[in-house]
């Protein structure tokens, strides 16, 4: 029932109670660790608490897991403006644009290829795949 936990913990977010929040999410977590949506979650709930450090590693893993979240960029970005390091809020908010503005122009990367007549490479492909996620996210 990771979904529960996950549901849950957003409720929980809802009602600022920091704490049952992020033990759902360890728990949704330790049954599915490949869910990227919940660490983007649990490192929300880190940054509102100002556990930057932790904040920065979840966003790190949700990234990770999906690098085509570009709410996860922008979330990290503002993490890294918090501890004043400019570079690596700059190279988040750049790749966070960039998946933003590839979709005002182009419904998916299938369609910029088809249009252009080209095959981007995959890791690229993967950045620019959309994201339609925002703040605490339900499962």
């Amino acid at each position: 029932y990771v979904e529960a936990y996950v549901n849950r913990g957003v409720a929980y977010a809802g009602k600022a109670d920091f704490n049952r929040e992020i033990q759902d999410y360890n728990t949704a977590i330790d049954l599915n660790p490949e869910l990227a949506d919940v660490y983007y979650n649990r490192g929300f709930t880190y940054f509102v608490e100002s556990k930057i450090a932790a904040a920065i590693q979840d966003f790190n893993t949700a990234i990770d897991l999906n690098p085509k979240d570009s709410d996860a960029y922008t979330a990290r970005c503002i993490a890294w403006l918090s501890l004043k390091d400019w570079q690596k809020a700059k190279d988040d908010l750049t790749a966070a644009k960039i998946v933003v503005l590839f979709h005002n122009g182009y419904e998916s990367v299938e369609e910029f290829e088809a249009k252009h007549g080209v095959t981007l490479p995959a890791d690229i492909a993967a950045l620019l795949q959309e994201s339609n996620i925002s703040q605490h996210r339900e499962s």
